[in-house]
């Protein structure tokens, strides 16, 4: 006999830890899990069409966060349950964030990303398969024909120096640079990276108040109209 079975599983989870001796301590310190299968390729679009078109992808993650103020790291965990779905695959990753330290009484402003990982392609088993109709030698998204694994660690840092020129325009010089490595390419080589930029930001905004603009159907009580310059 033969049986044709087609379904999914989902299970999706977020957790806040909130201790209640010290409820400040970790209040943006967040963990998130999720299982998504389906059966084959077509399943969702014939059987749950608007959840394939405008839903969240069926994802198996797992997800660690932990924000305060203006820093925050996280752990990335994702692996691919459905063999026929090129997906990248985190085994884990990990990152570092900083946002607007202020240096030098705010004269200068400084940020940063820095992480490490290691990640998985992983290809779908038709890709590079002779024995069917339609023969693809590699995946035309992720230029891969199968599994291809890397480390990966980088470190990006950016200086402003933020300029309030009146009330109307704002310039920002700044000095960018960035330290990255890859363990693997696509052509079996190792591979790194140093790059830096410098430039000025400029921003200009104009804004007018109509108060006198009424509409009861559209809700309208009043307008400000504003316009955003900017040039980098």
């Amino acid at each position: 006999p033969f049986v044709d079975f087609r379904g999914r599983l989902l299970f999706r989870h977020m957790q806040r830890l909130i201790p209640d001796d010290d409820a400040h301590l970790y209040e943006d310190f967040r963990v998130q899990a999720s299982v998504g299968y389906t059966s084959d390729r077509y399943f969702l679009e014939e059987y749950y069409k608007r959840l394939f078109d405008v839903g969240m992808d069926q994802e198996t993650l797992a997800y660690m966060i932990r924000q305060k103020e203006n820093w925050a790291w996280s752990i990335w965990a994702e692996a691919n349950l459905q063999p026929w779905y090129t997906d990248t695959q985190w085994l884990p990753r990990l990152d570092y964030y900083r946002l607007g330290d202020s240096l030098l009484s705010n004269w200068f402003t400084y940020y940063q990303h820095s992480g490490i990982n290691y990640a998985n392609t992983h290809t779908a088993v038709e890709v590079n398969n002779p024995y069917i109709f339609a023969f693809l030698p590699y995946d035309p998204i992720s230029n891969t024909s199968g599994p291809l694994e890397a480390f990966r660690g980088y470190s990006s840092h950016e200086l402003d120096m933020p300029l309030n020129l009146g009330n109307m325009l704002r310039l920002v010089p700044y000095l960018q640079g960035q330290v990255v490595g890859w363990s693997n390419q696509i052509n079996g080589n190792s591979l790194g990276r140093v790059w830096g930029a410098a430039g000025v930001r400029a921003e200009a905004m104009a804004w007018k108040v109509y108060p006198w603009i009424q509409s009861e159907t559209l809700n309208v009580h009043g307008l400000n109209h504003k316009i955003n310059l900017e040039a980098d």
